[in-house]
């Protein structure tokens, strides 16, 4: 009988680590899918231009138009190369990040709630349609995620040199997309002390 009741906790988690395990290969293959197959979206030409007049040496802002803030594309202006496959080559980079993001998650959850609480991350991030239908696009959302999740990884650790390393990832992603900063500053508050 105490066999029993010890085997039925670990074959219940062998389930949710197998669930774990499906929901990423259905978050591949999902993204493969949009990386290949997304419409193409006006806003990846732009940050792409951005990204190769950086590499060129020009300022945003000062040299020419841009509107958004400069992190993403002077990431991407040292990771791929302008011209022909550029906009194929930012999506896969993006879904890269995106991957790393959602297995980061993962990660902060299961520190936090366990091995369900990793599942449910991994499912309510890596599966959401909307989530995978823009992240993976040549446009700075996956960035911001990989960031954030960074940053919350770092912070949930409640070690004051990680939680400062988390704060410095996340005022990143405000360089990325500045609607993050209202979030940080709620998140700044609430760890003023520490």
């Amino acid at each position: 009988v105490q066999e029993i009741a010890w085997s039925m906790p670990q074959n219940r988690q062998q389930r949710v680590r197998r669930l774990i395990f499906v929901t990423f290969l259905a978050h591949i293959a999902l993204g493969f899918w949009f990386v290949e197959r997304g419409l193409l979206n006006e806003d990846e030409g732009w940050y792409l231009y951005a990204a190769r007049r950086i590499a060129e040496g020009a300022e945003p802002y000062r040299d020419f138009a841009f509107f958004q803030m400069p992190v993403y594309p002077r990431v991407i202006s040292s990771l791929i190369a302008p011209g022909p496959g550029s906009v194929i080559a930012g999506r896969w980079l993006s879904w890269l990040m995106l991957l790393l993001a959602t297995g980061i998650v993962g990660l902060a959850a299961m520190r936090l709630r366990g091995l369900v609480g990793m599942l449910i991350a991994v499912v309510c991030l890596g599966l959401n349609p909307l989530v995978l239908g823009t992240a993976v696009l040549a446009k700075p959302y996956a960035l911001c995620l990989l960031l954030i999740s960074g940053g919350l990884f770092m912070i949930s650790s409640w070690d004051r040199r990680r939680m400062a390393a988390g704060f410095c990832l996340l005022g990143f992603a405000v360089g990325v997309r500045v609607s993050v900063g209202i979030p940080l500053l709620a998140l700044v508050f609430a760890h003023r002390r520490t």
